[in-house]
Formats: structure tokens, C-alpha cells, sequence
């Protein structure tokens, strides 16, 4: 399978759109007068095509599509196996870039805008969930769309065009834009999909409008043999971000807690967190995944609109959570769902792998488990010299072994981060699953609980309104060496 964005091909009744595995957009096209979709496609067909037949007459750009296709040649053909699918697709507008599994998308296409995460070249195969076949493709969508859609299949030298479905996730916090997902039902006769182009109909016809397709993945179940054990995935990271002590940290932190794989989804960060980054990726611990939603709309810094005026709640990360989930469905045993400011703690054992096994054998191996958000405000120091090296002192950002007093009674406390196994997962969200097979579990936060290091709820906080809790020290021994090596490189880099 070539390199590209995911498209996951399912099995799920139309009554059942929240029960198929997903999919990641791609290209890009030119810009349109009306301001809809932000998705990975391009353009309608001519609505006179039956669904069930394949495309049977020659291409011609400046032709609806049902009058542009060769009878003789399948669609296959008119790419070019020499070169990138986009420049076969469209001379005058490749778009190699998105093939690129380094490079994101940039472009808005018309009405419509991509989702900017690369593609991977090397994303395993998904599992059918439910009794009709159908690909699923994530998108950001208008949420007030109204235009119909459909689908052009490329099924091993056939090509079949079918309606397209859009569900919209309940999660938008008011916002414009949302996650949404693009379903595309496979005929009997397209036995194995290749790739799919998905059409609007106010673009149907436009001067030179080629399809674009995408290679359609996660096509066959797995339930074991995984890359990774725990994947976390990190949306997004922006605003420069440059707490650079916070993120080695939370990496090293990551690392003894048994986690194998870091995707973070990343808008923008300063030079020293790059280095850092950077440091991480080469060990394969960490991908990136580049997020430019900047590129293609407004977004909100925070989810409340009124405050954080935008046209996507906090730089888009739902969409970024779907597309991390299907993206490592069948990589990862499991993915937790959290940010970088934020550790989910075991307070009776010692890592991820002895708590998931206590946590099983008391509930069930499918359920998604919930961790309680406790904040421990940045404003409140305990400031033992020997949590503080002196190679850290001058190092920008939090260090989290100084905060170990947690706010009480917060409005934020019940607020929960997820651990789940991907494959059970249908639509995340930031506080858990809007859609999943065998539900949920609070954690009893004696059990474990997150531990989030960020601006207190309140300030001037008093005594009777925080609680000392130093499970995050019982790490430090282990911890500050490591956290210590990575900064030396950092250092050293830089000069």
C-alpha cells in the first residue's frame, strides 16, 4: 500500500454510522465561493452516473465527470505509477506534499479544508465492526453542511460511484467546525477498495477539477502482534509552546510508566522544544505529526467561544484525537487520550502495565477506563533543593516535582482522561468517548488519578483548600538522571 492518508474500510449499517473504523484526509484544491467542508476531497460527479456501475466514458477537466472516462480504460490507468498520485491526478496542482509522511496539508481546498496531519506510510490494517462494508474518512466539517456527497471507489481496475453519509460529532462546544466522519458504502462487486475520492456537489463541473483519491487501509482485523503496548496521543501542541522542562519531564515520566509511543500533534513550539522533540523522534519514541489548522481557519485558543472567539474549538483537538485513534488502532494495545501537562498516576503499583492488568481483572479487558483530573496549581511551590538540580535552573518551564499540593473542590475536578484499546473506540472526545462498544469505568482515585500541572482554579488558595499529595516524587530518583541526560543534549545541540 503506498504511502498516504488513512481511509478506514468498515463493515457497519447505515444505522449504525457511529459503528465503523476511521480514516485520515489528504489534498488539496482550489478555493471555492462557498465556505463549507474541511475535509480531504474535491469535487463532484455529474449526479446522472448510476452508483452501482462502474465510470465507463473518457476524462476531460472541462466535462462533468460521467462524460470524461475512456469505456476502455479503467480509472486505475489514468494514474501514473512513476509518479506521486496527486501529480497524475492533477498537473497543475501537485500535491506531493501530502504523500509526504513528514509534510502536512496546507491548502484549503474550495470549500472545503483538509485535515493537516501527514499520512503514514506504514499504518496497519483495521478491523470490520459491524455487517455491511463502508469506509469511514475523519474530517473538519461545516456544521451546518448541507450539500450532498458521494463516493468514487477504485476497486482493482473498477470504479464505482455510491452516496456518500456524513455524521457530525455531538462534541463542537458551539464552534463552526467540527470532527466529522464521511461513510461510504462498498458495493459487492468492489471486493478489495484501493482508494477513494469523495465529491461535493457545488463543485460539480468546475474548469479543470480532477478527482482526488486517497488509499483506502485498515482493512483487515488484528488483535494481537501490536508495535506498541500504551500509545499516548498528545493534541495539539501551539502557541510556541515552550515549557521545555515540563515536556522532557513528561516524556522521561511517559517512559517509566511503560509507554512505548508519543504522537503529538504539533501546531507550533519554540527552538529548544523542537531540539527536544527532535531528540525524542530519533529515538522512535516520539511522532510527530504536523497540525497547521492555522493555515485553513480561525481557531480558538480554549473551548469557550464567547472568550476564545474561532471557527474550531482549541486548534481543532477532537479531530486530532479521532484521527490518533484510527491512526494507531491496530499499532497499539492500547492509547491514552491526554495532554502534555498531564500524567494519569498509579498509586498502588508502578507503571501503566501492572495497572491496566489490575484494572482488567476487575472489570472487563474491553471497557475504557476513566482517570479523575486533580490539578496541582503552578502557583503553589514546594521547593526542595534536591528536586531542583542546578543543571535544571536555567532551563525554561515547570518543574513537576515541586508542585505536590493538589486544589480541592475545583470546578474542573471531574473532568477525566481516557485509557481504552483503540479497536473498542468509535468517536473521542477530550473527557472520554462519545462512542465506543463496551463503555466505561471510573477509576477510584485511590486507585490512580491525573495529575495535571497547571494555573490553579482559583487564586490565593489557603490551607483547607489544597491537599499534599507526593506520589509523583516516589519517580524522582529514576526520573531526574534521566531528565538531565536529554536536557545535556539539548544543551549541547544548541551550541
Amino acid at each position: 500500500m503506498s504511502s498516504a492518508r488513512l481511509s478506514t474500510s468498515e463493515k457497519g449499517g447505515l444505522n449504525k454510522a457511529k459503528e465503523m473504523a476511521g480514516s485520515e484526509p489528504t489534498k488539496k484544491i482550489p478555493r471555492m465561493k462557498r465556505k463549507k467542508v474541511l475535509m480531504i476531497t474535491s469535487q463532484l460527479l455529474s449526479q446522472s452516473l448510476d452508483p452501482l456501475k462502474p465510470l465507463s466514458q473518457p476524462m476531460d477537466p472541462h466535462k462533468p465527470l460521467s462524460q470524461s472516462l475512456d469505456p476502455h480504460k479503467p480509472l486505475s490507468q489514468y494514474l501514473d505509477p512513476h509518479k506521486p498520485l496527486s501529480q497524475s491526478l492533477d498537473p497543475h496542482k501537485p500535491l506531493s506534499q501530502s504523500l509526504d509522511p513528514h509534510k502536512p496539508l496546507s491548502q484549503p481546498m474550495g470549500p472545503h479544508k483538509p485535515l493537516s496531519q501527514p499520512m503514514d506510510p506504514h499504518k496497519p490494517l483495521s478491523l470490520h465492526r459491524g455487517e455491511t462494508k463502508k469506509i469511514r474518512v475523519i474530517s473538519i466539517v461545516y456544521r451546518q453542511e448541507t450539500i450532498k456527497y458521494r463516493c468514487l471507489l477504485c476497486c482493482r481496475g473498477s470504479e464505482f460511484l455510491v452516496h456518500a453519509s456524513l455524521t457530525v460529532h455531538t462534541d463542537h462546544y458551539g464552534f463552526n467546525y467540527g470532527a466529522g466522519d464521511f461513510f461510504c458504502p462498498i458495493p459487492d462487486a468492489c471486493k478489495v477498495p484501493e482508494h477513494v475520492a469523495i465529491f461535493s456537489s457545488t463543485v460539480e463541473g468546475s474548469k479543470g477539477w480532477q478527482p482526488t483519491f486517497i488509499p483506502v487501509l485498515n482493512q483487515q482485523p488484528k488483535s494481537s502482534d501490536f508495535n506498541f503496548t500504551f500509545t499516548i496521543c498528545i493534541s495539539t501542541m501551539y502557541g510556541n509552546y515552550d515549557n521545555l522542562l515540563q515536556v522532557v519531564q513528561a516524556m522521561e515520566m511517559y517512559r517509566l510508566l511503560g509507554v512505548q509511543r508519543v504522537a503529538i500533534y504539533k501546531n507550533s513550539c519554540s527552538s529548544d522544544v523542537q531540539k527536544a522533540l527532535d531528540y525524542y523522534e530519533k529515538k522512535g519514541f516520539v511522532e510527530i505529526i504536523p497540525w497547521q489548522v492555522t493555515s485553513l481557519m480561525k481557531v480558538s485558543a480554549g473551548w469557550k467561544k464567547s472568550k476564545h472567539p474561532g471557527e474550531i474549538q482549541y486548534y481543532g483537538q477532537i479531530p486530532a484525537l479521532n484521527d490518533c485513534v484510527y491512526r494507531y488502532m491496530y499499532r497499539t494495545e492500547y492509547v491514552a487520550l491526554h495532554d502534555i501537562d498531564e500524567l494519569i498516576l498509579p498509586l498502588q503499583v508502578e507503571n501503566w502495565s501492572q495497572l491496566l492488568k489490575q484494572l482488567e481483572q476487575e472489570h472487563s479487558q474491553g471497557k475504557s477506563f476513566m482517570f479523575e483530573n486533580h490539578v496541582f496549581p503552578t502557583g503553589v511551590f514546594d521547593e526542595p533543593e534536591n528536586y531542583r538540580p542546578k543543571e535544571w535552573r536555567d532551563v525554561q518551564g515547570v518543574n513537576v516535582l515541586e508542585h505536590v499540593f493538589e486544589e480541592l473542590n475545583y470546578p474542573g475536578r471531574y473532568n477525566y482522561k481516557v485509557i481504552v484499546k483503540p479497536r473498542s473506540v468509535f468517536e473521542a472526545t477530550v473527557h472520554g468517548l462519545l462512542s465506543a462498544q463496551y463503555g466505561s469505568v471510573n477509576v477510584d482515585t485511590s486507585t490512580a488519578h491525573i495529575y495535571h500541572i497547571r494555573t490553579g482554579y482559583r487564586s490565593n488558595l489557603t490551607k483547607d483548600q489544597i491537599s499534599r499529595d507526593d506520589r509523583i516524587r516516589h519517580y524522582a530518583s529514576k526520573l531526574i538522571p534521566a531528565v538531565s541526560e536529554v536536557l545535556r543534549h539539548v544543551k549541547n545541540h544548541t551550541q
